[in-house]
């Protein structure tokens, strides 16, 4: 019997749309035997913003059983207001026995008591935050002008990541 599935999405603005994460996520879902499609939440909100209308929606059916799973497409996309509230999410999903699958990290397990794929989801929330953070300050240079403001450490964080992009975008974990 196939998992209730809903899938997340999120952009930050009104000039970005949810089309390529919606196309993604229903792919991936069309192609597994043990998940079926029965929601979509979308929001246009600031992923630090923690209080989000779709976001809840999404909560809200997790606790209510009427689904068994949940797709995102990254940890940016859920969240981009820390390790703390990834966390928070990850275990009210828990308690509600609804299983995360990640769709740029599909290998990560939040189904097992070891708590491993919490740890590496925390680490992914902490680089969504750095992002974040560029996001903040890269319109804006030094002394306020041009590209690559903000903390140099975080900078060259994601300067990094984006190098070790795929062909198909998602990040190479190097060892």
């Amino acid at each position: 019997m196939a998992l209730r599935t809903a899938i997340y999405m999120r952009v930050s603005t009104q000039d970005q749309s949810v089309e390529s994460q919606r196309f993604e996520l229903r792919r991936f879902i069309e192609n597994r035997d043990d998940l079926e499609l029965v929601g979509e939440y979308e929001d246009v909100i600031s992923g630090v913003t923690e209080k989000r209308e779709q976001l809840d929606e999404l909560m809200k059916a997790g606790r209510q059983h009427r689904i068994d799973a949940v797709v995102f497409f990254d940890f940016t996309r859920l969240t981009r207001k820390g390790i703390q509230h990834a966390l928070d999410l990850l275990g009210q999903w828990r308690e509600a026995k609804v299983r995360p699958i990640c769709y740029s990290f599909p290998i990560l397990d939040f189904s097992d008591e070891s708590g491993t794929g919490e740890v590496i989801a925390a680490l992914l929330a902490w680089d969504g935050t750095a992002g974040a953070a560029d996001a903040q300050t890269s319109h804006q240079g030094r002394d306020g002008q041009g590209e690559g403001a903000g903390d140099p450490l975080r900078r060259s964080h994601r300067q990094t990541q984006n190098h070790r992009r795929t062909a198909v975008g998602h990040p190479v974990i190097a060892a």
